[in-house]
């Protein structure tokens, strides 16, 4: 069942949002800091309480079954008005898709997809559009199964040692 979170769904979203960051860590630690979720659940509440008060910006809904949470999906909403560049409308940003581990292969992230997808039509959007790191093949492979494309590439140069 998908439903939008609540405050008491902290843990689970806190544990799932952990093993994402590590894996950005492993994969970008000049970028990344270490110890951001471990250390800051507190700050982590925080911004999930601020988060889901924001409902007209913000959306996160779950995945639950048999009453544990298995995914959920973070949507944040771009509304672009007499955007010197951009065409007026509105962009749901998926800012993360995460899975529990032991739960992959069973269709949830694209069921969250297709939620993301619902939603981010309910509201208008003119599309959906979200960021993949490089190393993430498994997700950038996901994503376009689901009929997603490129539409740019952001690049970068350390220039700090």
């Amino acid at each position: 069942m998908i439903r939008k979170a609540i405050l008491t769904d902290f843990e689970a979203i806190f544990a799932l949002e952990k093993h994402v960051h590590s894996m950005h860590v492993d994969a970008y630690p000049g970028v990344f800091q270490k110890n951001v979720c471990g250390d800051n659940a507190n700050e982590y509440r925080k911004w999930l309480s601020m988060w889901l008060e924001q409902q007209e910006d913000i959306q996160i809904f779950i995945f639950e079954e048999n009453s544990k949470i298995l995914g959920f999906c973070k949507i944040i909403v771009w509304d672009y008005e007499d955007d010197l560049m951009l065409k007026d409308g509105k962009i749901a940003h998926i800012e993360n898709i995460c899975v529990d581990e032991k739960a992959r292969g069973k269709q949830i992230g694209r069921c969250l997809f297709e939620k993301a997808k619902e939603y981010a039509k309910s509201i208008g959007a003119v599309r959906i559009q979200l960021s993949v790191f490089k190393f993430n093949k498994n997700a950038r492979d996901f994503y376009e199964h689901l009929g997603m494309s490129a539409m740019s590439t952001c690049l970068h140069l350390n220039i700090k040692n």
